[in-house]
């Protein structure tokens, strides 16, 4: 028996000509409205996989620790979420998180990992084994001059510091129900599950695919360290979720959360 539920951690502001890099504004604009400061809004959304005994936690978003000065500039919506709050309905608190997947370890996938505390920064998920591509945390402590300021050194040390982190070299079965999928264009080793569940498959788009509009093949966003390669990926990626019907589900876009992709693509 496997569910999947999505908890959304917060919004934040990002900016329109960084998510659509080489895309002219004429024309995502036509598809995407931003403010008066060139931003777009972007969800934050993790999910929650529960399989057999394991609770299963796939990204956990920004984190709640934050100073004003960085709630104000990117505009974080619920800088104060918190975990525990969010599984309440589910019956969990974060002790009942088995394992954390982080697809990636940019600040926006790894923060949750962290929360303050009497003004001191503490591990979230204390009873759960980390789960990572090893090529990825590798990147992540040495990450290049493009990508550096999207890795936050107390995410890295809570990372470095917990109990139990399971480094993972390329795909996967991670579970009975569950496929890791890696992909290198946004970053290096970003990994994506695919989970079966109830005779569909659904596939977590991460920062491959972070908005609808990224459905568009040459629709990448400037933060990719391997553009050309995202676009490659993804083409192998929507012919294969079209044709064997996935349900995409988005990360990012604050309008969309899942898509049939037979029906779209």
């Amino acid at each position: 028996m496997v569910t999947i539920d999505i908890i959304e951690t917060s919004r934040f502001l990002s900016d329109g000509g960084a998510l659509y890099g080489a895309v002219p504004k004429i024309l995502w604009e036509k598809i995407e409205t931003a403010d008066q400061q060139n931003r777009l809004i972007q969800a934050m959304r993790c999910l929650l996989i529960r399989e057999g005994d394991r609770n299963i936690l796939i990204d956990t978003g920004v984190g709640n620790y934050h100073n004003d000065k960085t709630i104000k500039r990117y505009g974080l919506k619920t800088p104060l979420f918190d975990f525990n709050d969010a599984l309440a309905p589910h019956h969990l608190t974060t002790s009942d998180i088995t394992d954390v997947i982080l697809t990636h370890l940019h600040y926006d996938h790894s923060g949750g990992l962290v929360t303050k505390h009497c003004n001191v920064k503490q591990s979230v998920f204390t009873n759960a084994t980390l789960h990572m591509q090893r090529a990825h945390w590798l990147w992540a402590n040495q990450p290049s001059l493009k990508d550096e300021s999207g890795y936050i050194s107390c995410h890295l040390e809570t990372i470095n510091n917990h109990d139990n982190v399971h480094l993972i070299d390329g795909p996967m079965q991670f579970s009975e129900h569950i496929e890791l999928l890696t992909f290198h264009g946004h970053t290096k080793a970003m990994q994506l599950p695919l989970i079966h569940c109830n005779s569909q498959n659904y596939f977590f788009t991460g920062d491959l695919i972070a908005r609808v509009g990224h459905l568009k093949l040459k629709y990448v966003m400037a933060y990719d360290i391997e553009p050309m390669t995202s676009i490659i990926e993804k083409k192998a990626l929507l012919a294969k979720a079209k044709k064997e019907k996935w349900q995409l589900i988005f990360q990012h876009d604050p309008n969309t959360i899942k898509l049939d992709a037979q029906n779209y693509i």
